[in-house]
């Protein structure tokens, strides 16, 4: 039987795919989700980490087009639900932009894939990007990170950034377009003692208005 649900997950920089495939291993053996029909979860891997030197906006084209492929490999799935990971969040989102937004210009694609999107589950999801200055070792990293000529793949969700900005605008733009009721569901997980990414970091009001987020207890 064709699934009627596909989970496409994003890894962080950090990737762990073996994470995430055992979580989607325990998923599909739930009770609860095989009640609610078949179920399929797949994981991308980016191939990123924090000191590639490698940009996000390519990275998301090839995103789109994975998510496209896994669609027609699982016979196009009624429901899409995207999980992303710190960057892998941010992936995520962009991916759906290109596929859904004329504003993304040369990255739309018009892709069938993206109205069947219901819900992004977003884990440390840094919607507002990191930011830089809040504690000594990250101001240290980013001057040393300046020294360097080129960018690093981290530098890319620092708050300010133009990949942080640009998304965080075509957000609030296409989604503006919505009937409430018809904006995919914005689920927002938060380590309650994350020493890295910060709430802060994290919440956004003004990109998802209508979200509250979820505490994971000594994450």
């Amino acid at each position: 039987m064709a699934p009627t649900v596909l989970a496409c997950v994003v890894p962080g920089l950090k990737r762990r795919l073996a994470h995430w495939e055992e979580t989607g291993r325990r998923l599909t053996a739930s009770p609860d989700i095989q009640a609610a029909g078949p179920f399929v979860w797949e994981v991308f891997d980016h191939g990123l980490s924090a000191f590639r030197r490698k940009r996000l906006d390519p990275v998301a084209r090839n995103l789109e087009a994975w998510i496209a492929d896994q669609w027609d490999a699982h016979d196009r799935p009624e429901r899409i639900i995207l999980v992303g990971h710190t960057a892998g969040a941010l992936l995520a989102r962009k991916a759906w932009l290109n596929c859904v937004d004329p504003g993304q210009g040369a990255d739309f694609t018009g892709g069938d894939w993206g109205k069947h999107v219901s819900r992004f589950v977003l884990f440390a999801g840094v919607s507002r990007g990191v930011d830089m200055d809040r504690f000594l070792w990250r101001r240290i990293l980013t001057k040393i990170a300046e020294l360097i000529p080129g960018q690093f793949t981290f530098e890319e969700g620092m708050r300010g950034s133009a990949l942080i900005t640009n998304l965080r605008i075509s957000w609030m733009r296409h989604l503006a377009r919505f009937d409430p009721a018809e904006v995919p569901a914005m689920i927002q997980m938060l380590g309650t003692k994350d020493d890295y990414i910060t709430r802060e970091d994290n919440l956004d009001l003004e990109q998802f208005p209508h979200s509250a987020p979820i505490n994971i207890p000594d994450a």
